[in-house]
């Protein structure tokens, strides 16, 4: 249980080189902060309240041209969060990440992604996919095809996919499809057995196949920037 109603911040420093200017946009799902421009050694930073559905996602692009894109899960109302990826309630204590420490066993190992289209009224699904290293090329899904990929786990290991909804294609999510976390493997997914994390669209939005609910688990709504679920997702579409 994170602790609830107790404030907490956070920061997105400038640190890149060659006096290149940072671009954030952060947002959550109830607030959408302007976009700002970072100079070298300057910082953005917002506080919030921590509640059960607080979670906040950061967009940055490296200047000068803004080519460059990460999007990542800022905050996560989740303690081994708080207390393992960043610094805790005292930001004096160092921690050690806490994806080095729950996901040491799974490193090296190969894990699939699957992408399956159970739209109605016999609608496509495009889908693209990527991490920060790989951009799969774009995939038009009939009723009940499928859209699969595997990789090797590392501890920097982040894919996401964006979704859009035939005919017009202006329904769309985006989504964390994997984050190199235990709980998130084990929790969101189905483990390592099989290891597979399979991803399915529907009319009201996208689910998960989970292990701990013993089906599908509902997790996005189309169009929707909010999520309602501890896995965090990006809120905007960034090809």
């Amino acid at each position: 249980m994170p602790p609830l109603f107790r404030k907490f911040n956070v920061e997105i420093v400038n640190k890149l080189g060659f006096n290149k200017k940072l671009k954030v946009h952060c947002k959550s799902g109830s607030h959408d902060f302007p976009i700002t421009y970072l100079n070298i050694g300057e910082s953005f930073q917002f506080k919030f309240t921590i509640l059960l559905t607080t979670l906040y996602w950061c967009n940055l692009w490296q200047g000068p041209n803004y080519k460059h894109h990460v999007v990542f899960d800022a905050f996560l109302p989740d303690k081994d969060f708080i207390d393992g990826t960043c610094t805790g309630m005292h930001p004096n204590v160092y921690l050690q990440l806490s994806n080095k420490l729950c996901c040491r066993f799974y490193v090296g190992r190969k894990f699939n992604i699957e992408i399956v289209n159970q739209l109605g009224f016999n609608k496509k699904l495009k889908v693209h996919c990527k991490s920060g290293s790989h951009d799969f090329p774009i995939t038009y899904l009939n009723i009940g095809e499928n859209f699969q990929f595997k990789f090797t786990i590392n501890l920097k290991t982040l894919y996401w996919c964006n979704l859009w909804q035939g005919p017009n294609y202006k329904h769309h999510v985006v989504f964390n499809a994997f984050l190199p976390d235990k709980d998130f493997i084990d929790g969101t997914c189905t483990g390592m057995d099989p290891n597979v994390c399979r991803w399915i669209a529907k009319e009201e939005g996208v689910y998960v196949l989970n292990k701990q609910f013993h089906g599908e688990y509902f997790m996005y709504k189309w169009d929707a920037p909010s999520r309602n679920t501890r896995v965090g997702a990006p809120a905007s579409e960034y090809e």
